[in-house]
């Protein structure tokens, strides 16, 4: 079983609209359409922020995120703040398990589901 990013930061007495300026049922939506390359381009601006130094010149995004650019569990609660922010959504309990952000293509994938579990349209090329 995966760790639930919300039992983690249960577990330092931190609820999750502690770390967001969004209330919950109250979500903005600045993109309605987003194509994947956009999203991945996206993601991967965002991922190559949080990296400690040294910072590569480029994120291969099929690298993975843990054992490649070292980031941990605070890591992707960070990767997940900012893609919330950046993307105007909030990510549902569902894909807050830590497992499920391997590297920039299934973090693209789970950006998607949502946008589509929302009824929004997403261009893939």
């Amino acid at each position: 079983m995966g760790k639930s990013i919300a039992n983690i930061l249960k577990s330092f007495g931190i609820q999750r609209q502690q770390l967001s300026h969004r209330t919950a049922g109250k979500i903005k939506w600045g993109v309605i359409t987003a194509k994947r390359e956009e999203i991945v381009r996206k993601v991967t601006d965002i991922i190559h922020e949080l990296i400690k130094p040294p910072r590569p010149d480029s994120i291969d995004i099929n690298a993975s995120l843990q054992n490649d650019y070292g980031f941990d569990s605070v890591s992707i609660i960070e990767l997940i703040l900012a893609l919330e922010t950046e993307f105007s959504l909030e990510f549902p309990d569902s894909e807050l398990i830590i497992e499920k952000y391997e590297n920039v293509n299934q973090v693209a994938n789970i950006i998607a589901r949502i946008y589509q579990s929302k009824g929004r349209s997403m261009e893939v090329k």
